[in-house]
């Protein structure tokens, strides 16, 4: 008579995630801003480690892996804080992919949200300029001045105050590969007004400067 005894054990299952807990630190993301990542983990062994999957500019990347429960990450918190430095206006993909002490691993869904451009246009040192040194009434002034952005220059509008009233000339909009804002004007002033000028541009993201 030989009798044999089965033992079944429970299978072992991948960690879970707590539903709304993968979240960012920022509600708005700007180029160049360091945000901190997070989600909750339980599972029915041990935690053991995990990676941040994040793509900021085309290609996927993935942090080194980081055991629950070291300084970087709580008993079932995993946290990441990145540089995102990604252009403006990408749609960054973010998650978490953790392992137990099974081999099991799971991930949160993939997160997005889109780098927001708070950066305005920059006029350039030293390039703002007329092209008269001496001016005489009822004299036709081209007033220019460069600029740079980190998006695409979109308009610009020429502001002028002659007669102790400030006027706007209508918006013109960057060409392509331009950067420069270019006014030809007629200065009909009497003799020793001190004229005031300058020039309003703003970016494809409406920051204006």
């Amino acid at each position: 008579v030989f009798l044999f005894l089965a033992i079944v054990y429970a299978a072992d299952v991948a960690p879970t995630f707590v539903t709304g807990s993968a979240i960012k630190n920022q509600s708005t993301v700007n180029s160049m801003m360091y945000v901190n990542f997070s989600s909750n983990w339980t599972d029915d062994t041990t935690l053991k480690n995990w990676t941040f999957e994040t793509n900021q500019s085309g290609t996927l990347v993935n942090s080194t892996f980081v055991a629950f429960g070291t300084a970087a990450s709580g008993s079932n918190i995993s946290s990441y804080v990145m540089l995102i430095n990604g252009n403006p206006g990408f749609n960054v993909s973010w998650r978490f992919i953790v392992h137990d002490n099974q081999t099991n691993f799971a991930a949160t869904p993939y997160q997005y949200f889109v780098i927001i451009d708070n950066q305005p246009p920059l006029w350039i040192a030293g390039s703002i300029q007329k092209n008269q040194t001496t001016i005489y009434p009822n004299t036709q002034v081209n007033f220019t001045a460069n600029w740079t952005d980190n998006t695409t220059l979109n308009s610009w509008t020429f502001e002028i105050n002659k007669t102790g009233l400030w006027v706007n000339s209508t918006p013109v909009v960057f060409s392509t590969g331009n950067n420069m804002s270019s006014q030809v004007y007629l200065v009909d002033s009497n003799t020793n007004v001190n004229v005031t000028w300058r020039f309003w541009v703003n970016d494809s993201s409406n920051n204006w400067n």
